[in-house]
């Protein structure tokens, strides 16, 4: 950014401060670097993640499965001033929650008569009557559109993009405006590029969704007594995120499979899974959901009472030291491969039999459970690298059977003189129940 641009920026934030809004979370540095090296003059975001990032809108009750309606129009000249584009009842929340863009443009919704006119008297039945005559109610009773394409058209003219090179992180969405795909610039790459590196908000975020799920974990292991049975403890874990302030989604937040029946076979948990939680049995427990939108994922294996075998408790301890040599290699430059290799080595050197089979892998974490570009960029190298302030899942799971599987995950900050794990509980295997 120029000069005039960062003081600017900076002048923003502490606008921000003292208006009491958010301060937007991402570094307008990075993105403008990665606009000028596509050569993108502006973009037009309406993933509802990117949207987020963005724009610091979180609504309630989104439903990603419906067209898109909201979409954040932002010029790499003035990152500045983006415009914030919604359905008309979907922009009252900025009444009672502000978000750092002022110029908010509200389009008609399914909610209004189809024979009603679009003029601000229509846009108003969504404001208070005490608000409609000034700030950012009053230019978007000025600027409601008739439909989504009309309104991002009028954003992109009036912030100087109209010969502009575009891009769009919704490819569909850019055909429409555009009028062809090719006129269009995918920018889905470059939003997950931005998104990489995470900012001190988001790696609070990320800390407490990570707090969430280790403690509704730990709370669930310990309400087990014999006789219980897995559905129920899967039961007890949603109803624990729900008291901490998490969500998971439908049909549940409990990724992998508990097997009973000898196979090493690694599954993926269905809701019909289900049996008595008997000692010895090796649970893993690998748990999605999402607070303030950031993800949490991992938790570890719970021995139930205690190892069934010698052999059992070699892999525990295996698992263990793998995630401790994971953890003091992590450092920026480092590339995944080498993770890998480490991890290998340490099955082998601690006489665990299947150490050719141990899954080792590894994925950026932050809005999704991608967040690093080269796990959605195509022909882009698998071998990537560590990058300062990344926030990395790192994932170890030994085959075996209901006795001896072994299972941890980790979630790593990224930085020069160490990462951070994000958990708080150690690489031990859970054993209280």
């Amino acid at each position: 950014m120029e000069s005039g641009s960062s003081q600017q920026w900076e002048e923003l934030i502490v606008s921000s401060e003292i208006n009491g809004t958010p301060a937007p979370v991402f570094d307008p540095q990075r993105l403008t670097e990665a606009m000028e090296a596509r050569g993108v003059d502006g973009l037009v975001i309406t993933t509802p993640l990117n949207v987020t990032y963005l724009s610091g809108h979180n609504p309630t009750a989104p439903k990603a499965d419906e067209p898109p309606g909201v979409a954040v129009v932002i010029s790499r000249h003035d990152l500045q001033h983006p415009v914030l584009i919604g359905p008309d009842i979907f922009v009252s929340p900025f009444l009672y929650d502000p978000i750092w863009i002022e110029d908010i443009r509200p389009h008609r919704s399914v909610l209004l008569p189809v024979g009603a006119s679009t003029d601000r008297s229509e846009f108003f039945r969504f404001m208070p009557a005490s608000r409609q005559d000034s700030g950012w109610v009053k230019n978007a009773g000025d600027r409601f559109a008739g439909g989504f394409t009309e309104a991002i058209r009028d954003a992109v003219q009036d912030l100087g993009l109209t010969h502009g090179r575009i891009g769009y992180d919704d490819l569909r969405v850019g055909a429409k405006v555009a009028g062809s795909l090719a006129d269009v610039v995918d920018a889905y790459n470059l939003m997950m590029l931005v998104r990489e590196r995470k900012s001190a908000q988001e790696i609070e975020w990320l800390r407490e969704a990570t707090r969430v799920n280790q403690v509704a974990i730990e709370r669930t292991v310990q309400s087990w007594s014999r006789g219980k049975h897995w559905k129920d403890l899967v039961d007890t874990y949603h109803a624990e995120i729900s008291a901490l302030g998490g969500w998971v989604y439908d049909p549940g937040g409990v990724f992998f499979a508990n097997p009973l029946d000898g196979d090493p076979a690694v599954r993926l948990r269905v809701d019909s899974e289900d049996f008595v939680v008997q000692p010895g049995t090796n649970i893993m427990f690998d748990c999605h959901g999402t607070k303030n939108q950031y993800c949490w994922d991992g938790g570890k294996t719970w021995v139930v009472e205690d190892y069934a075998s010698d052999m059992a408790r070699r892999i525990g301890r295996a698992t263990t030291e793998a995630m401790n040599e994971i953890h003091d290699a992590m450092r920026p430059g480092v590339r995944i491969g080498d993770l890998q290799e480490r991890s290998r080595r340490t099955f082998q050197q601690l006489g665990v039999p299947q150490h050719d089979s141990v899954l080792t892998y590894f994925h950026g974490l932050g809005l999704s459970h991608a967040d690093v570009l080269a796990l959605v960029e195509d022909g882009a190298d698998p071998n990537w690298t560590l990058e300062e302030d990344m926030v990395i899942a790192a994932h170890l799971l030994c085959p075996g059977d209901e006795k001896e599987r072994c299972w941890i995950e980790e979630v790593f900050l990224v930085k020069e003189g160490g990462s951070e794990p994000l958990f708080t509980w150690g690489n031990d295997p859970l054993t209280n129940g």
